[in-house]
């Protein structure tokens, strides 16, 4: 497994509905929201909605949303693609740069 970083950018109103859907599906699993950056939501039940596919394995550990231009995902998961690519592909006003370089940063940071 590998733990990455994704900074998200783009349309604000796309970066809130992602936060949003991560918001929602911590709820959904009886999760506490009050600290973002320890949500520690399954990825299988983030990929079902955006790619109908709950096989995957990891976790969405946090979001990070300090800087208004950008959020920040930290994920733990065997491939860095898939919800990269899934969030690509279903918000198409967005940018992602993936950190996969992150075991010495602190988070939430």
């Amino acid at each position: 497994m590998y733990e990455v970083d994704y900074y998200i950018h783009g349309a604000q109103s796309q970066r809130n509905s992602i936060k949003e859907l991560l918001l929602t599906t911590t709820l959904s699993m009886g999760g506490n929201t009050d600290d973002e950056s320890d949500l520690n939501i399954p990825l299988g039940l983030v990929m079902k909605v955006l790619a109908d596919n709950e096989m995957h394995s990891g976790l969405i550990r946090g979001i990070n949303t300090q800087d208004p231009t950008c959020i920040v995902l930290r994920v733990v998961t065997k491939d860095c693609f898939i919800l990269h690519d899934a969030l690509l592909d279903c918000f198409k006003d967005i940018k992602i740069e993936v950190d996969e370089d992150v075991e010495n940063v602190p988070w939430p940071f």
